[in-house]
């Protein structure tokens, strides 16, 4: 099986392979950081904001799509992604506004381009996103940050190969006590 983290692997690349152009097309700073693990905003450096963390929060129940010829199960496994966003600036206009419009990029690349490889597509009518409050940070209160989360299911085709237990080239059987 591909699992948990072939679809947080596979969705992240896809992001970063489709968000520059999106992205360049808004005149704003290129994502910096593609995660696939969570990273509170305190523990992103400043150099690499804006961060995209993609992760799963749990998988769905499998629904089996066919029989593989080589001797497995084919299943269809629907996995509940979180795509966070992580924007850093001056000004709580500037960076809601960043926060907003890098919102609406994932949200196309996800929605616009859903087949993510040869296993895995993403299904667009369950992207939805959440967005944060604006705060600001620093001593002095320098810069203002804020946060959204995109959640969306992506399903992946998993093969569970099936081994045999084992065989016998001759079986002798003992007749019962009783007869």
């Amino acid at each position: 099986m591909r699992g948990p983290q072939h679809a947080k692997n596979a969705v992240s690349q896809h992001l970063a392979e489709l968000l520059p152009p999106l992205v360049d097309a808004q005149q704003l700073p290129k994502v910096q950081r593609y995660t696939t693990w969570y990273t509170p905003a305190d523990g992103i450096e400043p150099p690499a904001w804006p961060t995209v963390n993609t992760l799963v929060m749990r998988t769905l129940p499998a629904r089996s799509a066919d029989d593989d010829p080589a001797g497995g199960m084919t299943y269809l496994v629907d996995y509940q992604l979180r795509v966070f966003i992580w924007v850093r600036g001056q000004g709580y206009q500037a960076v809601t506004d960043a926060r907003d419009i890098y919102v609406g990029c994932v949200a196309e690349a996800l929605m616009g381009w859903p087949q993510v490889d040869d296993f895995t597509v993403i299904d667009p009518r369950t992207v939805a996103a959440a967005l944060s409050d604006v705060a600001t940070v620093g001593a002095r209160n320098e810069s203002s940050i804020a946060a959204a989360y995109l959640d969306l299911v992506a399903t992946v085709a998993e093969t569970v190969q099936l081994q045999p237990v084992g065989t016998a080239n001759t079986l002798t059987v003992q007749p019962h006590p009783a007869s």
